[in-house]
């Protein structure tokens, strides 16, 4: 029996097998929304709807979806949950639940998400304080972006975008949103719960009533 609990103990400190590839989550959730002015366009469609300057773009979250990301290696190198929203233009609803790929209103921002996003090819991401600023280029779309992301819950607070060939630009700030303002500082004080301790907790509790009851069948209990 002691064997056998030993062999118990040497499980629990064992190290964990790795579960392969992380999936990072949004912060924010359905119902959530964003209001861009558009301060530059030219010859930019979204949606197959032409946008001009001076409009409004509005993106109310209505449902997601999780896409696998690729290393250098061509292996995935993460998943992400990224948004599907209710587009309106100049309060037309030009899509609905329409994927936002590109355009990104609202990013996942949890973990090293961001550590993970920056070690793809064709992406550079920096911070800037309590704002992340991330550059892509997209050979498939025929477009460069960049955008800058609130860190705290991932809302996008200025994006733009233009053709690798020229004869596209779009920029967008950020007018209004439904999202109170998240203080960095308050969301780095909660420290995430560690699974894996409170699993070997538990199990060590386990194995302590084990011996326990093993003493107190011969009529001796522990002081």
């Amino acid at each position: 029996m002691a064997i056998m609990v030993l062999l118990s103990l040497m499980l629990l400190l064992a190290p964990l097998a790795p579960s392969g590839p992380a999936t990072y989550h949004l912060m924010v959730e359905k119902g959530s929304w964003a209001q861009y002015q558009v301060i530059c366009a030219e010859g930019a469609e979204i949606y197959g709807v032409t946008i001009r300057e001076g409009s409004s773009l509005k993106f109310c979250l209505s449902g997601s979806e999780i896409l696998p990301s690729k290393g250098p290696s061509g292996q995935v190198a993460f998943y992400a949950e990224w948004p599907k929203c209710d587009v309106y233009l100049d309060d037309e609803l030009v899509a609905k639940n329409a994927s936002t790929y590109f355009i990104w209103p609202f990013w996942p921002s949890e973990g090293d998400f961001w550590d993970a996003l920056g070690s793809l090819n064709g992406l550079s991401v920096k911070r800037n304080g309590d704002v992340i600023l991330v550059e892509a280029i997209s050979h498939e779309l025929d477009l460069r972006a960049r955008w800058e992301v609130r860190s705290a819950d991932g809302l996008t607070l200025y994006y733009e975008a233009e053709g690798l060939g020229g004869g596209m630009v779009l920029r967008l700030d950020l007018e209004k949103t439904n999202l109170s303002p998240v203080s960095p500082d308050n969301h780095d004080d909660v420290a995430p719960l560690d699974y894996t301790a409170c699993a070997l907790a538990a199990l060590v509790i386990i194995v302590i009533a084990g011996l326990t009851s093993l003493a107190t069948r011969g009529g001796v209990e522990w002081s």
